[in-house]
């Protein structure tokens, strides 16, 4: 029963309607990569894929996160239909579950996707030949486990969840790496970055200023096995928080939602 919620799920989160949206956004993600890097040849391609990935590639991943942990019960919530969800007979956590890593895969997906689609903006066909590229979709894969998780839980605990999970994914991620001390190690985007081994550079990113943070050497300084410890960490725990959650939580549709 757990094998055809997950694969019924997702199905349904990688429905062509679904996809084409986000083929969109990624096309649109290199288009604007290959806008830069006309620009900024100076850079070269392993420092500009470096800066794309790090202030856009990241960030979009962080805005599927969004999109998909929060439709796993609570967009069946604002769409009145979680109370046939729940006449499954299926315990709540395995229901629960089953549906995250769904989510989750079509998360890694998309982010898997998107990373091929900047290495060949950047690299031509022979990014699918580099170590830094393939290292990324594992990166990816841990990125999406560890926002799928969190944002699940954000879904469990608040109204209108997927406001405050752009909140996190484009205020708290942007900001707090950048601030002083060690803060930076509160940043599930600071842990990817530190993961990725991208080369780094000081100086601002020309044509990208003001976008994100400049690629620095703050996260970057996180060794490689804390950020994998805290990205799994971060994702077990969420989802194991959610399904406790969930089980012990009655739900009715919101007669406040259109």
């Amino acid at each position: 029963m757990a094998g055809y919620i997950y694969l019924s799920t997702l199905r349904e989160f990688l429905s062509p309607r679904r996809l084409i949206i986000w083929i969109v956004a990624v096309m649109a993600v290199a288009g604007l990569g290959y806008g830069w890097l006309s620009l900024s040849r100076q850079l070269g391609t392993d420092m500009g894929y470096s800066t794309l990935m790090g202030l856009m590639g990241f960030r979009l991943l962080a805005l599927v996160a969004a999109v998909f942990a929060t439709a796993v019960i609570a967009g069946e919530v604002e769409q009145k239909t979680i109370v046939y969800l729940l006449t499954r007979p299926i315990p709540r956590p395995v229901l629960l579950v089953s549906r995250a890593l769904a989510a989750i895969t079509t998360i890694a997906v998309i982010g898997v996707v998107l990373v091929l689609v900047v290495s060949l903006v950047n690299f031509g066909p022979s990014g699918l030949a580099k170590g830094m590229v393939w290292r990324d979709v594992g990166v990816v894969a841990l990125g999406a486990m560890a926002y799928g998780g969190f944002f699940l839980f954000i879904s469990m605990l608040l109204n209108r969840a997927f406001l405050f999970c752009l909140l996190f994914a484009f205020g708290w991620e942007v900001f707090v790496p950048n601030m002083p001390g060690d803060l930076y190690f509160a940043s599930l985007h600071s842990h990817m970055r530190a993961l990725t081994l991208h080369p780094t550079s000081a100086a601002p990113s020309p044509g990208l200023t003001g976008i994100g943070p400049s690629i620095g050497a703050g996260p970057t300084a996180i060794p490689t096995g804390v950020s994998i410890a805290v990205l799994l960490l971060v994702c077990l725990v969420s989802l194991g928080l959610s399904a406790l959650w969930f089980q012990q939580s009655e739900y009715v549709p919101r007669e406040d939602a259109e």
